[in-house]
């Protein structure tokens, strides 16, 4: 062999050898934090598939969701529709809302990993499995720790068994159907639950430091029983869960509601608007979509990820 050509045989297996390393960096740089539990990793071949992955896969909060992406490109720029999306939808795990979230990914491989906190902090060195107890600033964090957060579940799930047994057998009892077990949702939390103006007001001058930001999602419209537009919307959710109703919840910058599916429409429930404190407005109650904007200008905003089903 002339040493032309050893050479250049040596040249392309120290650039293999290279990128065999970078590869392999990649890949500690990319779990190296969260690390892979085989039940949180799974292959997806679409965007809904991708979101239905997340729900699944975030029992807690607190584990890292892997996926493979197979035959379609993730869009980065589609990330944030993607995990707000599974936070408002997973509203009996995710009852108290997460601060943040992080995704990372390989997107060459189809590799990405999400995970989601309850505290300010996004330093890996100060987190350890039970959560962080420093804020980015080093203070003292005002979020939820890791026991609150299962104990706030505990209080949910507890919640949801007793709120959907007794609305099936109160809609069972009168032969009522999908259209009245909405209904009976609807009216429960309009009449149980009641809106947080001084939660709105911290969300509005960006206090999302507040012990109030834990009653964002369904814990409070449940167990607190004071909450905002955005609690309302995961509790109607949770318990249509419970009921086997097909439910996503909906948002852009300044509101939440749900989208609901009966007998293949699609219709809007607003039960935030329906609570009018001494009774309950009607007309937010299954409204099309598009009278639903043009009455009321709401329409889920750009970073808001909708499955095909509820899109009219």
């Amino acid at each position: 062999m002339s040493r032309k050509k050893s050479g250049v045989i040596r040249r392309a297996a120290g650039v293999i050898i290279i990128l065999l390393i970078l590869t392999a960096a990649g890949f500690f740089m990319l779990f190296r934090n969260f690390g892979i539990s085989p039940a949180k990793f799974t292959t997806v071949n679409s965007e809904e598939e991708l979101v239905e992955a997340l729900i699944d896969g975030f029992d807690t909060g607190y584990e890292p969701v892997s996926v493979r992406t197979s035959g379609f490109r993730l869009d980065e720029s589609r990330i944030a529709s993607y995990i707000s999306s599974e936070i408002s939808n997973d509203a009996e795990d995710l009852c108290i809302m997460p601060e943040r979230y992080t995704a990372s990914g390989m997107d060459i491989f189809g590799l990405w990993q999400f995970r989601i906190f309850f505290s300010g902090s996004d330093s890996a060195d100060r987190w350890s499995v039970y959560g962080a107890e420093k804020d980015e600033n080093g203070e003292e964090s005002t979020f939820p720790d890791r026991e609150e957060v299962f104990q706030a579940q505990s209080l949910v799930s507890e919640a949801l068994d007793r709120i959907s047994a007794e609305i099936a057998g109160s809609v069972s009892a009168e032969g009522g159907g999908e259209t009245e077990l909405h209904r009976a949702i609807f009216l429960y939390l309009c009449e149980h639950v009641e809106y947080d103006y001084e939660l709105s007001e911290a969300i509005i001058n960006g206090d999302y430091g507040s012990p109030l930001r834990k009653n964002r999602g369904s814990y409070g419209a449940l167990i607190e029983g004071k909450t905002v537009c955005s609690g309302y919307a995961s509790a109607y959710k949770a318990i249509c869960d419970r009921l086997g109703l097909d439910c996503w919840v909906a948002s852009n910058t300044d509101h939440a509601w749900n989208l609901v599916l009966i007998d293949g429409e699609i219709f809007c429930v607003d039960t935030t608007s329906g609570d009018q404190g001494t009774w309950v407005a009607d007309q937010f109650f299954l409204i099309d979509p598009a009278s639903y904007e043009s009455l009321y200008g709401y329409r889920p905003g750009e970073d808001c990820y909708i499955p095909e089903r509820f899109r009219a």
